[in-house]
């Protein structure tokens, strides 16, 4: 047996709707969902489900995400506009903290030949 993906991450915020603006601004395709009386956002990233929970019953999660993205150009403009602050510490890398102060990382993906 091997483990050959991660099938979902399930993170506990503070507030859902900022957070989900603020992966959406990174790309990330969410949607919204109301399961019983909890307001929740589920997406994917590939093969793997992002989902934002409200921190009620749990604490806010404290983590670090690495995302690749296609073009870090299209990911500044986006948190430039939702006014997320971040940095750029190489021409294709970008950190950041999503709005619970969780680091987030991001690298272009460089492609070659065809």
């Amino acid at each position: 047996m091997s483990t050959e993906s991660f099938l979902e991450v399930t993170l506990y915020v503070a507030d859902v709707r900022r957070s989900a603006a603020f992966y959406r601004a990174a790309g990330i395709p969410l949607f919204d969902r109301e399961d019983g009386m909890r307001f929740h956002v589920d997406g994917g990233i590939g093969v793997t489900a992002l989902q934002l929970y409200p921190a009620v019953v749990k604490p806010v999660s404290s983590v670090q995400l690495g995302f690749r993205v296609t073009d870090i150009g299209i990911l500044v403009s986006a948190l430039t506009e939702i006014g997320a602050d971040f940095e750029t510490p190489g021409p294709r890398r970008l950190t950041t903290q999503d709005p619970d102060g969780n680091r987030v990382h991001f690298s272009e993906i460089v492609r070659s030949g065809p």
